[in-house]
């Protein structure tokens, strides 16, 4: 099966490009047809390429869960939980103890990062899009602040949070998002989301992807195949449903 990067221009850079085409019938959508991976910009793509070669990786695997079921001025997501047992022996920062500075500490150690939370993007400012953490009101967790982060160790970031991968309108030629931010702060792998996903389906998108991750082939080159994979597999289970599963993508390498 072949592999399709996507780019980000305008208007196309907002559309589930990876789902398109006829469900009903075998090998007449783009998911059975090629893995999908998208970019925000060249540049950003070059930048996590040269890194990647850089030799910059970590002793042993570190990983992050920032699990927020209970978030400040916000609706509850009970999913949150669920997802935080999904990658075994990480350290999770839950509640209070997700704030802003301890995250940024807990990135800078991280090969894996796991953030299941509330997301808000600002169409008319994008770089004002944010993860909804403990003290998002006095410190948000913004594009803004993620693009002045650089993270040595960072292999793979999965946002499970509304919107991360949705750009704003304003920029023709390039998107500004949540996911382009952690691309840009270090990771070459990253998971979000182009809409607002249901809290019951994201931990079942989570399980899907994290079995494979976990228990398939030990190859961190195929991360854009695992979550092809796992949406093949939710696309099976809710046929019906592809709110369910299309929201997904893989941004990077």
């Amino acid at each position: 099966m072949a592999t399709a990067v996507v780019g980000a221009g305008r208007p196309a850079s907002d559309l589930p490009l990876h789902a398109a085409g006829h469900h009903d019938t075998d090998g007449r959508s783009v998911l059975d047809r090629v893995i999908s991976s998208y970019t925000p910009t060249i540049r950003a793509l070059s930048h996590v390429r040269g890194r990647r070669h850089t030799g910059e990786r970590a002793v042993r695997p570190r990983r992050l869960v920032v699990s927020m079921p209970h978030t400040p001025d916000a609706a509850d997501l009970p999913g949150a939980r669920d997802e935080a047992g999904l990658l075994p022996g990480a350290t999770i920062l839950t509640g209070s103890e997700a704030t802003r500075d301890r995250v940024d500490a807990a990135l800078h150690e991280a090969t894996w990062a796991h953030f299941a939370c509330h997301a808000q993007s600002r169409f008319d400012d994008p770089s004002s899009s944010f993860l909804l953490l403990h003290d998002h009101q006095d410190n948000p967790f913004d594009v803004r602040h993620l693009s002045t982060l650089r993270l040595p160790h960072a292999e793979l970031a999965y946002l499970s949070a509304c919107s991360t991968s949705q750009p704003g309108p304003q920029l023709i030629d390039e998107a500004v998002h949540i996911s382009a931010a952690f691309q840009l702060a270090g990771f070459p792998h990253v998971i979000g989301t182009l809409w607002a996903i249901k809290d019951r389906a994201a931990p079942k998108m989570a399980q899907a992807i994290y079995t494979d991750l976990l228990h398939g082939p030990a190859d961190d080159r195929d991360i854009a195949g695992v979550v092809h994979r796992a949406a093949h597999r939710m696309r099976q289970a809710y046929p019906r449903l592809p709110l369910m599963w299309a929201a997904h993508l893989h941004v990077g390498l």
